[in-house]
């Protein structure tokens, strides 16, 4: 219906907005501060994905698989925001 691509044009807005952010982001902190916290975005945003609007339903096997993701993008976060030496 209508109102379905105007949400998913609002969420393609959305998305736009802050990726473009987060390149700005980026180029003024630095690459390992700004890809952790572009990392701990990512994480926010598919957490209310998964709690706020149960998609994927909290408790099914994708959930599931999904929070893992969040685990292992976490730690990677951490684990590259507290490198002090760069790559």
């Amino acid at each position: 219906s209508t109102s379905d691509y105007g949400r998913v044009m609002l969420t393609g807005l959305i998305w736009s907005i802050g990726n473009f952010s987060m390149l700005l982001m980026v180029r003024e902190i630095g690459v390992g501060k700004g890809f952790t916290i572009a990392q701990l975005c990512v994480v926010v945003a598919v957490l209310l994905g998964i709690f706020y609007f149960k998609e994927p339903s909290p408790g099914s096997k994708a959930a599931k698989w999904t929070l893992i993701g969040v685990v292992i993008a976490t730690t990677g976060g951490v684990i590259l925001g507290n490198l002090k030496s760069g790559l």
